[in-house]
């Protein structure tokens, strides 16, 4: 009787010992939410992420503030190519081509348009990359605190027109320029519905996403806006 009860536990430490060595069991729970956290971090950032953007200064103050330093500086408000504008202006072929038979430089509305852009400037979809460029820098230079001649040379690595301003994503400008290209996409993600920015026949995903986001928002914020504010007037109500 005695041998074959240690001839049991013999066994069973022989199972212990193996279940022991064997590889440590799947946890999809632990799996799953490191994807869910995945998740959170890749959400496009708020207006507010950029620490210079928490306390924003009113468009008119912003505005003079961002044009003194851009013209104080030439190398902000640079003159465009001048095969630019032939680009720029597509509809108007007509009127470029009396101004090339006419031997003209650049049209002064362009450079006066140019000198005009701001940090407070909502970005055009007709833009050149000449112009997209130079709201880049004027906003680094007012949020980022960037030199000009930095803000400049780091705006100079913006390929493209206004709808490539408009479409790329959050996470091409945080790897391009990090928190602050995490900022400018927040400015977009502001501006985008204004008027002459974004077609309202052209939808954008990462735009289209966040617009419906704001909407159940703001759907479900009045809701629940409702029953507090009758709450409120019976209140007042039954102290009269």
């Amino acid at each position: 009787m005695g041998s074959t009860c240690s001839g049991i536990r013999r066994q069973g430490t022989q199972l212990e010992y193996g279940r022991h060595l064997a590889p440590p069991p799947y946890e999809p729970s632990r799996r799953m939410t490191g994807s869910f956290d995945l998740l959170d971090k890749e959400e496009p950032p708020s207006l507010s992420a950029h620490p210079a953007l928490r306390d924003r200064r009113s468009p008119d103050r912003a505005s003079t503030t961002t044009r003194s330093r851009v013209n104080a500086n030439g190398s902000l408000s640079t003159t465009p190519n001048p095969q630019v504008p032939e680009l720029a202006y597509l509809g108007s072929r007509s009127r470029l081509s009396s101004e090339r038979n006419s031997h003209s430089t650049s049209p002064p509305p362009l450079e006066d348009e140019n000198l005009a852009i701001t940090a407070s400037t909502t970005p055009l979809w007709r833009w050149t990359n000449a112009q997209c460029q130079i709201w880049i820098a004027a906003v680094l230079v007012q949020y980022a605190g960037r030199s000009p001649n930095e803000a400049k040379e780091l705006a100079s690595g913006f390929k493209g027109w206004g709808p490539n301003l408009y479409m790329k994503e959050w996470k091409q400008w945080n790897s391009w320029l990090g928190q602050d290209g995490q900022a400018i996409f927040a400015l977009l993600m502001e501006v985008h519905s204004q008027e002459g920015a974004v077609p309202t026949s052209v939808e954008i995903a990462h735009y289209a996403l966040e617009d419906r986001k704001r909407a159940v928002l703001e759907k479900e914020r009045d809701r629940m806006g409702v029953p507090k504010e009758r709450g409120m007037q019976r209140g007042r109500e039954s102290r009269n």
